[in-house]
């Protein structure tokens, strides 16, 4: 219910991300290393929290709590497009996610994969897009790009 109204209000969730991103590289390496530990440590409670995530940490031994910086990834079992393509399908047949983005990529190896995102995470994609483009040199006024080296 309340993805149908984020949905409508997408430009205004992309005008108030995107301040919230940092339109500049940190310099300080280490700190960006301990940032993407702390994220990756978050991201790992959430996904355990999710039957088909669970399901793949438990046949391989993982628990959460082992999984602490990018070099410990390697603990996991690789997901393949084929079980991701499986379980997009099965939960777009929920109609719980009827008003969630079913976005594809572009098959370019092959069949097109479909993934659901809410309107709140299609928001905060298309905010770090512009980011990108921001720090790229895009000046939203003239859509150019430009940048002095």
């Amino acid at each position: 219910m309340l993805e149908k109204y984020q949905k409508k209000l997408i430009n205004l969730m992309i005008f108030f991300d995107l301040p919230k991103m940092k339109l500049s590289l940190p310099q300080d390496y280490g700190k960006l290393v301990k940032i993407q530990n702390r994220r990756i440590r978050k991201l790992m409670k959430a996904a355990y929290k999710q039957p088909f995530y669970k399901e793949r940490f438990d046949k391989a031994g993982v628990k959460p709590s082992d999984i602490n910086c990018a070099e410990d990834l390697a603990k996991l079992p690789l997901l393949t497009k084929d079980e991701l393509r499986a379980w997009m399908k099965e939960l777009a047949k929920d109609p719980k996610y009827d008003e969630w983005y079913h976005d594809t990529t572009s098959g370019s190896s092959g069949e097109p994969l479909m993934l659901l995102m809410s309107p709140r995470e299609k928001a905060f994609l298309m905010a770090n897009w512009f980011r990108v483009l921001l720090v790229a040199g895009y000046n939203p006024f003239i859509g150019k790009t430009s940048r002095r080296i």
